[in-house]
């Protein structure tokens, strides 16, 4: 049933009922915080829902659920795939260079694992190189997206939740 709930929030998130989803992602996540079996789950919806802050434009709800979640994500080997939001989230905060560097490390982790990206993380990603491309020259975009490839995981969440 969690589950379910969850997935009917991504499905909001990524129709574009961004009120839908934070309610849709803060009831599982209610829900989840009562269930010590779930973390990994709970990790899932708190970082879907800093994304969807981030989106929203509340970086600080987003930052406050991503440094809950990412946590959790670690711990189950999932933080990876979560860093588009924070990406987006530190660009938006005026960040840029350490937002390029999670993307870069993002990039990286997707490309080694052969995964494709979700929709929403796609969607958000995109946004995030659309900011970028009119901030940075490409040689130093590049360059950036580079020096993220190379961090740990460690390093990429720690970098992305002091943005």
């Amino acid at each position: 049933a969690l589950y379910t709930l969850a997935q009917i929030a991504e499905i909001a998130w990524g129709s574009g009922d961004l009120d839908a989803a934070v309610a849709g992602y803060g009831e599982v996540v209610a829900l989840l915080r009562m269930s010590p079996l779930t973390k990994v789950m709970l990790g899932l919806c708190l970082s879907n829902l800093a994304g969807v802050h981030t989106e929203r434009g509340a970086l600080d709800g987003a930052l406050a659920a991503a440094r809950e979640g990412l946590p959790l994500l670690r711990e189950g080997g999932f933080a990876w795939s979560h860093l588009d939001h924070l990406a987006l989230r530190a660009a938006l905060a005026g960040k840029l260079a350490t937002a390029v560097r999670v993307a870069g490390f993002a990039d990286a982790a997707f490309a080694e694992r052969k995964t494709a990206r979700q929709p929403n993380e796609t969607r958000l990603r995109d946004r995030l190189q659309a900011l970028l491309r009119g901030e940075f020259p490409p040689d130093e975009l590049a360059r950036l997206l580079a020096e993220g490839a190379t961090l740990s995981e460690d390093n990429a969440c720690k970098l992305a939740l002091d943005a």
